[in-house]
């Protein structure tokens, strides 16, 4: 599986984050599982406030094998552990991105790559 995190500077604001994770272009479709729009402007205005540099911490992964829901929510929820964030607080949306392949000669097959955003932390 293939995990990448950046954090991004509440200077930044949330739109460009938030149109990504949300809206992509180049996905087939989003499933928003929870969290929203909102969420992310709300962190970014208490990091500002609170004079906290990072907003967000954007994890995206890329799992080799299909994953069930729950097993989407139990690795989301070992994330948010890890970097002691609220797992009630998190935004997680799954994108389901094309890829060409020949399967059964030139059959179109989809993958998913997920993304989760939490808030702030003190460093």
């Amino acid at each position: 599986m293939i995990v990448q995190e950046t954090r991004i500077k509440a200077s930044s604001g949330h739109q460009a984050v938030s149109r990504h994770v949300l809206s992509g272009a180049r996905n087939e479709a989003i499933r928003l599982t929870s969290g929203s729009d909102y969420l992310l402007k709300d962190w970014m205005k208490e990091a500002r406030r609170e004079g906290i540099r990072y907003g967000l911490r954007h994890i995206a992964f890329n799992p080799s094998e299909a994953m069930t829901d729950q097993q989407l929510s139990d690795f989301a929820e070992d994330i948010c552990r890890e970097l002691e964030a609220d797992p009630e607080r998190t935004t997680f949306v799954i994108h389901q991105n094309p890829r060409a392949s020949l399967v059964a000669g030139m059959a179109r097959q989809s993958r998913s790559q997920h993304q989760i955003l939490v808030g702030h932390s003190r460093d």
